[in-house]
């Protein structure tokens, strides 16, 4: 049952194919290490023939049998691994001369030239409008002659890209808001699911121009910043840049305005005077996180901190604003500020940090629900697969296939790699996903799929099914 494999450029295949193959006995000589083939003559076959030098006779190749790949090759200039948009990647397949060929990575079908009989080569530059992001990805190479398709072949070498910039989201203050905080907590979130991840050395924070990277706080996950002093009145500019490690470069600017501090100052300016938080220790499933606000009566107000967005605040005595927050699984955080909004009744948008940041942890994510495609009916290409998660949790996402080439010999490889982030509610899609062509319509698919926040990863979750 073991697949056909490459070995220092020779297929190796399991010793049980040869007989069910070529339509001979097979057997292993262990003493002389010697693979004895008997081909069946008249419906008798010797059980060790030999030509007396205690090997086997030779025969000439069956005819007939189409053609074939024996060898994949891909080279690439990835940076520490990852490739980006405009990454060479040279491939090579030799085979049976004289057909077409193609290597497929991920979806995407690169066609080769025969530079020389039986070696077909391409340079292939990763592309920008085709999203890819996934790590060892499987390189597969097939074969076209005279209308018989050969069994393809995985190269021993993977791939990894990722042609996607990280995001920057869940900023804080947020953009053309009125920080009513004389020190706001900076802060944002990096979003490079499925991606090669953010180097925290390339990051860097910059307010009003000023480089105040030194004195942030960086993870792979988010960047804060707190100022050592007030900021000043007017118009603040916030500016962060990052890079994750396939070289992918992402920026993000927005402004708030900063309240002028000082005594004298009231609600009435300010719009928000002061906010309080239970969030005295991490949060975990079942913890209510409990939020005060004092600002302008008969104003709206909501809170939002990490991924919980835009709590309504309930105005419980003239200018006074309380909300509470049962948290769930999925709420993961990681040292964001409470940030509590208030629109005045003139229009006006104000904004204002809790002092103590929140840490929440929720634990091992579900096992994911695969809703599409369904266990029963027809399934077409090209197929997204969709289904339910912890909310906010990554979804790890592959489609594996397994097939067997002239009926005999097992190929097994990867379809698909990819991570989709669930949304508030747990629903989470792939991009559509081709099958067909490389494969046979007797190819057996597995969709494996796995969620984790963090380092928390859940139970894997797996549906087969055969392509209609």
């Amino acid at each position: 049952d073991a697949p056909a494999q490459t070995v220092s450029g020779h297929t190796m295949v399991p010793l049980r194919f040869l007989g069910e193959a070529l339509g001979s006995d097979v057997t292993w000589d262990a003493p002389n290490r010697t693979v004895v083939i008997a081909t069946r003559s008249g419906g008798s076959t010797p059980a060790h023939p030999s030509t007396g030098d205690g090997l086997p006779p030779t025969h000439p190749a069956p005819t007939g049998q189409g053609p074939k790949v024996e060898h994949v090759v891909v080279r690439n200039d990835g940076n520490g691994g990852w490739l980006h948009p405009g990454s060479d990647v040279e491939l090579e397949l030799q085979g049976t001369p004289g057909g077409q060929a193609a290597i497929h990575i991920s979806g995407v079908t690169i066609p080769l030239d025969e530079a020389k009989p039986g070696v077909y080569t391409a340079s292939w530059v990763v592309p920008r409008g085709h999203s890819i992001q996934a790590k060892d990805i499987a390189v597969v190479g097939s074969l076209l002659l005279d209308g018989r398709r050969a069994a393809p072949m995985q190269a021993e070498q993977t791939v990894s890209i990722d042609n996607a910039a990280p995001l920057i989201k869940d900023v804080a203050p947020e953009a053309d808001t009125k920080s009513a905080a004389p020190r706001p907590h900076i802060y944002a979130v990096f979003d490079d699911a499925g991606g090669s991840g953010v180097r925290t050395d390339s990051v860097h924070v910059s307010v009003n121009g000023q480089d105040v990277t030194p004195d942030a706080v960086v993870s792979r996950q988010f960047v804060s910043y707190t100022p050592a002093g007030a900021l000043p009145a007017g118009e603040t500019t916030v500016k962060i840049e990052a890079e994750d490690r396939a070289g992918n470069r992402v920026e993000k600017d927005w402004k708030f305005v900063q309240s002028a501090a000082g005594p004298g100052r009231t609600i009435a300016d300010t719009g928000i005077g002061a906010v309080r938080t239970n969030a005295a220790k991490t949060l975990e499933p079942g913890d209510t996180l409990h939020v005060e606000m004092d600002g302008q009566p008969g104003s709206k107000a909501s809170f939002s901190v990490g991924a919980i967005r835009n709590v309504p605040m309930a105005e419980q005595a003239a200018g006074k604003y309380i909300a509470n927050y049962t948290i769930r699984k999925g709420d993961d955080i990681s040292q964001a500020p409470v940030s509590v909004h208030l629109v005045g009744r003139d229009g006006q948008r104000f904004v204002y940090q809790a002092a103590a940041p929140v840490s929440v942890v929720t634990g091992k994510p579900m096992a994911p629900v695969i809703t599409e495609p369904a266990s029963q009916g027809p399934i077409t290409s090209p197929l997204a697969v969709k289904g339910k998660a912890t909310p906010n949790s990554q979804v790890h996402v592959r489609l594996n296939y397994t097939s067997r080439a002239f009926g005999a010999i097992p190929i097994q490889g990867t379809a698909a790699d990819t991570v989709v982030t669930a949304d508030r509610n747990g629903r989470w899609q792939t991009e559509p996903i081709e099958l067909g062509g490389l494969f046979s319509s007797g190819a057996q698919y597995t969709i494996i799929a796995e969620s984790n926040i963090g380092d928390e990863k859940s139970e894997a979750t797996s549906l087969k099914f055969k392509l209609r």
